[in-house]
């Protein structure tokens, strides 16, 4: 049986070890985030919406190592609109959900023409991943944006 005078140095340098192994083995040493770490589906997808003279752009950001299939992506506007424009960046993968998919890595922009008065209703169902390590549901959104004179007035994002 070992035995420890309050003060000795072997009392203090068993607690000091103790206290660094375990500081090490911890995912969350010093708070920094580690590829294991759960991301949200709130943290995994925010939209943004910036208004320009001529068009509204609706951003869909993805969080870093967060994907979006491009089969999954859907959406909608009323009243329709041929001029709306998507960009974003796309690369095929073979994860083991959905096998080889073309998925969306970056941000996935919708370019909207100004309405002259009115309302425009973007509807927007995606499915994505974080890092082929698991699946978010299905999000649905739906955007109002309201126009008067050419110009957005109001946006709502539900």
């Amino acid at each position: 049986m070992l035995t420890f005078k309050i003060g000795s140095p072997k009392l203090f340098m068993n607690l000091f070890l103790l206290f660094v192994s375990a500081v090490f083995s911890s995912n969350s040493f010093l708070f920094i985030e580690t590829s294991d770490q759960f991301v949200s589906p709130e943290e995994a997808y925010t939209i943004t919406i910036n208004s320009f003279d001529d068009h509204v752009l609706i951003d869909l950001k993805l969080h870093q190592n967060v994907y979006v299939y491009s089969d999954k992506l859907n959406f909608t506007i009323s009243p329709e609109n041929k001029n709306l424009k998507v960009e974003t960046e796309s690369l095929v993968i073979k994860d083991e959900f959905f096998g080889e998919s073309e998925v969306f890595i970056n941000n996935i922009f919708f370019n909207v023409p100004n309405l002259k008065d009115g309302i425009l209703s973007f509807k927007l169902n995606y499915l994505g991943c974080y890092q082929g390590k698991y699946c978010y549901p299905e999000k649905n959104n739906k955007i109002d944006l309201l126009f008067k004179e050419n110009r957005l007035i109001s946006k709502k994002i539900l």
